[in-house]
């Protein structure tokens, strides 16, 4: 370990020779992303009809591929540039995921659209605005973008 510096709690690298004496901590970049179905226990939204929904501090996102064809990746992180994510979901034609992503007092998120076999950007990374809820990725002729939707019912 470098001389002067300490692991803080929160796993970043604190510093004691940035003048400050090791007191500043830097807390990571939130970036939550879960099954929102796991999160409730359940297996579909449509089964919170008939129960309470708990309070699990995420924001509920519907990510859903127009395409009839192909496949795309997505990722969601707090950046809208900088190095390509990998992916972590690879949706099918015409498939929904349903997600649940930081609330949004927190940090702004993007969804990044990626070739599954080449790993690479097919199209900008989109902004998930907070007051929609529903994001549906379409494949145009050279790029793919999204297209954002807010629910009937959605209070954000």
């Amino acid at each position: 370990m470098q001389q002067g510096a300490y692991p803080s709690k929160q796993g970043t690298l604190l510093n004691s020779s940035d003048g400050c004496g090791g007191c500043c901590v830097k807390p990571p970049p939130q970036n939550v992303v879960r099954d929102y179905n796991m999160l409730q226990g359940t297996y579909h939204p449509s089964d919170l009809a008939y129960m309470v929904i708990r309070d699990i501090n995420v924001r509920y996102i519907i990510v859903e591929n127009d395409s009839s064809t192909k496949n795309i990746g997505i990722a969601i992180t707090t950046m809208s540039d900088g190095p390509v994510p990998s992916i972590q979901k690879i949706l099918q034609p015409k498939e929904a995921v349903h997600l649940g992503i930081n609330p949004p007092e927190q940090n702004q998120q993007y969804l990044w659209l990626l070739d599954p076999y080449t790993k690479l950007p097919v199209g900008h990374a989109s902004v998930l605005l907070h007051n929609t809820n529903q994001f549906v990725i379409r494949q145009g002729t050279n790029k793919w973008w999204v297209s954002k939707y807010r629910m009937v019912g959605y209070k954000g």
